[in-house]
C-alpha cells in the first residue's frame, strides 16, 4: 500500500473542508426536518425524511 505524505497545511486545510461540510449537511438536515414530508423523485431515498435520515447516520457515523 503506497502512502501520501500531507504536510501540516495540507492536514488542516483537510480538515477544514472536512468541517465545512459537516456543517452544510446539518444545516440540510435542519431545513429537512423543517418541511412536510414530501416524496423525491430520482434519489435512493424517496421522501424527504428518508433523505434526513440518511443524513443523520452519516453525521453520527462521521463523528465517531
Amino acid at each position: 500500500m503506497d502512502f501520501t505524505q500531507c504536510d501540516r497545511k495540507q492536514v488542516l486545510g483537510l480538515v477544514r473542508e472536512r468541517n465545512q461540510y459537516r456543517q452544510l449537511l446539518k444545516q440540510c438536515l435542519h431545513v429537512l426536518n423543517t418541511i412536510p414530508n414530501r416524496r423525491i423523485a430520482g434519489l435512493t431515498a424517496r421522501t424527504t425524511y428518508e433523505l434526513a435520515s440518511a443524513i443523520d447516520s452519516v453525521l453520527k457515523q462521521s463523528a465517531k
